[in-house]
């Protein structure tokens, strides 16, 4: 680390030193139930819980946006000419 002697802010100490509240160390932060589902805000069940609701409204949004280029999809020309390679003005 680099240091210049000049006053800079402390946001505390690095998370792999924090202290737990019976004073010990905490080697790293617990590891997530699921992926995207915090293990401290949240128990097993209810972590399971938001973890099947998250991927749920995946597949919904998912779903949704399938049908959506659907429909903006250009319709198919029955016969194509040659290809443009540039804009042709008038």
């Amino acid at each position: 680390m680099v240091s210049l002697g000049v006053a800079t802010a402390n946001f505390g100490k690095p998370f792999h030193e924090r202290i737990d509240s019976l004073g010990r160390i905490i080697p790293h932060p617990p590891e997530p139930y699921f992926p995207g589902v915090s293990s401290v805000k949240f128990t097993p069940e209810s972590a399971l819980k938001v973890y099947r609701e998250s991927l749920a409204k995946e597949t919904d949004i998912r779903s949704f946006q399938r049908i959506v280029h659907e429909r903006r999809a250009p319709p198919k020309a029955a016969k194509q000419e040659e290809p443009r390679l540039r804009d042709v003005l008038p």
